[in-house]
């Protein structure tokens, strides 16, 4: 079952064990064979703490995997959870959203390309990929430049690597960047061929997309690409 996991998802699952570890410890319960009011009582006492309700759901997956079975579809628990969420509702991360017309309009001043340093094309393409695509950073993050087939009227990008959405069976996505002919300080599909032109000579057979525009120009991973969308 825990092989099932990938190396994040175990590390945040890491944490909510040891809780509950220590929670039957203290209260000498059998690890792998707890009733639900248990269980209930274990989240009660987090959620008393001050736990928020994506944690505590995270708690309720860790302890789940443990016990082999799906606790989440008793009603106890879901009546449990839906008053957490009365009490203490899971809010959105962030108050704040982009005003797409204010974006591009930055953007159409980050034009003639070749004009432009290394860092404002970066932070330009990736935006570009954001707002055109709707993927996340991470998505972007794993761009590999072997993956990207150019074409008439536009530019197809595979993404094969295992994704946090990637589910079992289902089909991993396919980035398709059209030309903007009428604008090309806005084309994501120029934007990207000077950005790969710009990069060429500072790879050093680094295969992935987006590089660091300061030196050794390594790979970033997609919390730096996050900032640099902000």
């Amino acid at each position: 079952m825990m092989s099932s996991l990938s190396e994040n998802s175990f590390r945040q699952y890491d944490v909510y064990l040891k809780r509950w570890f220590h929670f039957c410890n203290e209260n000498n319960y059998d690890l792998y064979n707890v009733s639900v009011p248990q269980i209930i009582y274990f989240l009660n006492n987090l959620f008393d703490a001050g736990t928020t309700y994506g944690t505590l759901n995270s708690c309720r997956s860790a302890i789940a995997l443990l016990m082999g079975n799906n606790i989440g579809e008793d009603e106890r628990v879901k009546r449990f959870f839906r008053g957490v969420f009365r009490l203490r509702p899971s809010l959105p991360k962030y108050s704040v959203t982009w005003d797409a017309s204010i974006v591009i309009s930055h953007l159409r001043q980050l034009y003639p390309h070749d004009m432009i340093s290394l860092e404002n094309i970066s932070k330009k393409l990736v935006t570009l990929l954001a707002l055109l695509t709707a993927h996340r950073v991470q998505t972007l993050s794993k761009i590999n430049i072997k993956n990207i087939e150019k074409f008439a009227t536009k530019v197809t990008i595979k993404i094969p690597d295992f994704l946090k959405t990637t589910r079992h069976g289902s089909l991993q996505p396919i980035l398709v960047l059209p030309f903007f002919e009428e604008q090309p300080e806005i084309c994501p599909v120029k934007t990207l061929l000077t950005y790969l032109e710009k990069t060429d000579a500072l790879r050093n057979n680094n295969e992935y997309l987006f590089i660091s525009f300061r030196p050794p120009h390594k790979a970033v991973s997609s919390q730096t690409l996050s900032r640099w969308v902000k």
